[in-house]
């Protein structure tokens, strides 16, 4: 059985990061081989050069100046204006409209 297609096929690497790993530690992974169907391949790469960083998903917004943020929502009733929040994100979930399918 032949890969997806003939050429390159790219495969994604994942991670499973356990909840006791440490902030700002580094974690590293390759592909020795895998298999499609009953056939085995070794990758033309497996130990792709780099690292990733763990850490939390810290918007470039969490310290001034803001660089990018949502200004103003506009929603049937709901006409929210916001600006740079030094905590990075804002809570407006206290919003609420109701409208129908196709009407907007």
């Amino acid at each position: 059985m032949p890969l997806a297609s003939s050429g390159y096929n790219y495969f994604w690497l994942t991670y499973d990061v356990t909840a006791s790993a440490k902030l700002g530690n580094y974690i590293d992974g390759g592909c020795d081989s895998l298999t499609v169907g009953a056939i085995t391949y070794a990758p033309d790469t497996s130990n792709p050069t780099g690292n990733r960083k763990i850490y939390y998903c810290i918007p470039p917004t969490s310290t001034y100046p803001c660089y990018m943020y949502i200004t103003n929502v506009v929603f049937d009733s709901i006409n929210n204006t916001s600006g740079c929040s030094s905590t990075s994100y804002s809570d407006f979930s206290s919003k609420s409209t109701t409208t129908n399918q196709g009407e907007l």
